[in-house]
């Protein structure tokens, strides 16, 4: 897990598609495979990950 500053990493935000802040990306193998954009409760970042494990 990695916080990137999208001010200072803008290559980082244009290659991946960042448009809205907060954005979490989920990756395996270097594939992304969800993403989530915008706030979210404990709960439902819980069960995205759990989902995906």
């Amino acid at each position: 897990m990695c916080k990137v500053n999208t001010d200072e990493q803008q290559d980082l935000a244009v290659k991946y598609g960042i448009r809205s802040i907060p954005t979490i990306i989920f990756m395996k193998d270097g594939e992304i495979v969800d993403q989530m954009v915008g706030a979210a409760s404990k709960q439902a970042l819980a069960d995205k990950i759990n989902s995906l494990l």
